[in-house]
Protein backbone atom coordinates (compact mmCIF):
# COMPACT_ATOMS: atom_id res chain seq x y z
CA UNK A 1 0.00 0.00 0.00
CA UNK A 2 1.51 3.17 -0.70
CA UNK A 3 1.58 6.02 1.55
CA UNK A 4 1.06 9.97 1.25
CA UNK A 5 2.14 11.90 4.12
CA UNK A 6 1.62 15.88 3.95
CA UNK A 7 1.34 18.56 6.47
CA UNK A 8 -1.31 19.78 4.74
CA UNK A 9 -4.04 18.87 1.95
CA UNK A 10 -6.90 20.40 0.37
CA UNK A 11 -9.80 18.77 -1.10
CA UNK A 12 -11.02 20.66 -3.89
CA UNK A 13 -14.72 20.00 -5.84
CA UNK A 14 -15.34 21.44 -8.94
CA UNK A 15 -12.19 23.98 -8.81
CA UNK A 16 -12.82 24.97 -5.39
CA UNK A 17 -11.78 24.41 -1.49
CA UNK A 18 -14.04 22.06 0.46
CA UNK A 19 -11.60 20.79 3.01
CA UNK A 20 -8.36 20.66 4.20
CA UNK A 21 -6.65 17.74 5.55
CA UNK A 22 -4.54 18.85 8.60
CA UNK A 23 -2.25 16.11 10.16
CA UNK A 24 -5.54 13.41 9.89
CA UNK A 25 -7.83 16.41 10.95
CA UNK A 26 -10.43 17.07 8.68
CA UNK A 27 -12.11 20.40 8.82
CA UNK A 28 -15.31 21.42 5.86
CA UNK A 29 -14.83 24.66 4.55
CA UNK A 30 -17.50 26.58 4.49
CA UNK A 31 -18.80 28.56 1.13
CA UNK A 32 -17.53 32.00 1.12
CA UNK A 33 -19.93 34.38 1.63
CA UNK A 34 -19.95 37.72 -0.18
CA UNK A 35 -18.00 40.44 1.49
CA UNK A 36 -18.53 44.10 2.39
CA UNK A 37 -16.00 45.91 0.78
CA UNK A 38 -16.82 48.98 3.32
CA UNK A 39 -16.42 46.30 6.05
CA UNK A 40 -13.30 44.62 4.72
CA UNK A 41 -11.74 48.06 4.71
CA UNK A 42 -12.58 48.81 7.98
CA UNK A 43 -10.88 45.18 8.92
CA UNK A 44 -7.83 45.96 6.95
CA UNK A 45 -7.44 49.74 8.80
CA UNK A 46 -7.55 47.83 12.38
CA UNK A 47 -5.45 45.13 10.99
CA UNK A 48 -3.31 47.56 10.02
CA UNK A 49 -3.45 49.73 13.51
CA UNK A 50 -2.60 46.28 15.68
CA UNK A 51 0.58 45.67 12.82
CA UNK A 52 1.77 49.16 13.81
CA UNK A 53 1.48 49.10 17.84
CA UNK A 54 -2.59 50.04 18.59
CA UNK A 55 -3.32 47.98 21.66
CA UNK A 56 -5.83 45.15 21.34
CA UNK A 57 -9.29 44.96 22.90
CA UNK A 58 -7.81 42.33 24.85
CA UNK A 59 -4.40 41.75 25.57
CA UNK A 60 -5.29 37.49 25.99
CA UNK A 61 -7.22 37.75 22.71
CA UNK A 62 -5.69 37.00 19.72
CA UNK A 63 -6.29 37.92 15.85
CA UNK A 64 -8.96 35.46 15.67
CA UNK A 65 -11.33 36.98 18.77
CA UNK A 66 -10.14 40.87 17.58
CA UNK A 67 -11.65 40.21 14.37
CA UNK A 68 -15.18 37.99 15.02
CA UNK A 69 -15.38 40.22 17.92
CA UNK A 70 -15.65 43.69 15.61
CA UNK A 71 -16.32 42.56 13.07
CA UNK A 72 -18.38 38.92 13.10
CA UNK A 73 -17.83 35.26 12.46
CA UNK A 74 -17.89 35.64 8.40
CA UNK A 75 -15.00 38.27 7.98
CA UNK A 76 -13.45 36.10 10.88
CA UNK A 77 -13.51 32.79 8.23
CA UNK A 78 -12.57 35.22 5.42
CA UNK A 79 -9.11 36.14 7.45
CA UNK A 80 -8.89 32.42 8.15
CA UNK A 81 -8.67 31.80 4.45
CA UNK A 82 -6.26 34.67 4.13
CA UNK A 83 -3.56 33.27 7.24
CA UNK A 84 -3.11 29.81 5.22
CA UNK A 85 -1.08 31.93 2.61
CA UNK A 86 1.06 33.62 5.67
CA UNK A 87 4.88 32.36 5.13
CA UNK A 88 4.66 32.11 8.98
CA UNK A 89 1.67 30.10 9.30
CA UNK A 90 1.28 27.79 12.19
CA UNK A 91 -0.79 25.35 9.98
CA UNK A 92 -3.79 25.47 12.50
CA UNK A 93 -6.17 28.30 11.21
CA UNK A 94 -7.08 29.13 14.85
CA UNK A 95 -4.35 29.11 16.35
CA UNK A 96 -2.22 30.44 13.42
CA UNK A 97 0.80 32.31 14.99
CA UNK A 98 3.63 30.08 16.02
CA UNK A 99 5.48 30.37 19.46
CA UNK A 100 9.09 31.11 19.04
CA UNK A 101 9.89 28.52 21.54
CA UNK A 102 6.95 26.42 22.42
CA UNK A 103 5.45 23.73 19.39
CA UNK A 104 2.25 24.00 20.07
CA UNK A 105 0.52 26.78 18.47
CA UNK A 106 -2.84 26.48 20.53
CA UNK A 107 -1.43 25.17 23.89
CA UNK A 108 1.22 28.11 23.61
CA UNK A 109 -2.06 30.20 22.49
CA UNK A 110 -3.46 29.30 26.21
CA UNK A 111 -0.48 29.67 28.69
CA UNK A 112 0.57 33.47 27.55
CA UNK A 113 -1.24 36.43 29.39
CA UNK A 114 -0.21 38.80 27.27
CA UNK A 115 -0.55 37.40 23.21
CA UNK A 116 0.50 40.96 21.86
CA UNK A 117 4.08 41.59 23.65
CA UNK A 118 7.85 40.32 23.03
CA UNK A 119 8.57 38.18 20.16
CA UNK A 120 5.05 35.92 20.37
CA UNK A 121 3.11 39.48 19.66
CA UNK A 122 5.39 40.75 17.56
CA UNK A 123 4.42 37.53 15.44
CA UNK A 124 1.02 38.07 15.92
CA UNK A 125 1.22 41.98 14.77
CA UNK A 126 3.31 40.74 11.40
CA UNK A 127 0.39 38.48 10.55
CA UNK A 128 -2.37 41.84 10.77
CA UNK A 129 -0.33 43.51 8.61
CA UNK A 130 -0.02 40.48 6.06
CA UNK A 131 -3.86 40.33 6.85
CA UNK A 132 -4.68 44.27 5.93
CA UNK A 133 -2.72 43.66 2.84
CA UNK A 134 -4.05 40.94 1.37
CA UNK A 135 -7.68 41.95 2.15
CA UNK A 136 -5.93 45.54 0.38
CA UNK A 137 -5.43 43.64 -2.98
CA UNK A 138 -8.62 41.86 -2.52
CA UNK A 139 -10.25 45.23 -2.52
CA UNK A 140 -8.08 47.00 -4.88
CA UNK A 141 -6.95 49.97 -2.17
CA UNK A 142 -3.41 49.40 -1.66
CA UNK A 143 -2.71 52.62 -0.56
CA UNK A 144 -1.39 52.31 2.87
Amino acid sequence: MDEYNAKNLTITWGGSPVAIVNNAEVKLIPEEKKMDTKTLKAMADRLQELADGAEPMDACDGVCLEIRNTFGQDYLEHAQRLFRNWPEHSGIDEYPVKHPSKKDAKGAYFREDDLWSGEYGAARRRLCGFLAQEIRKEIGDETN
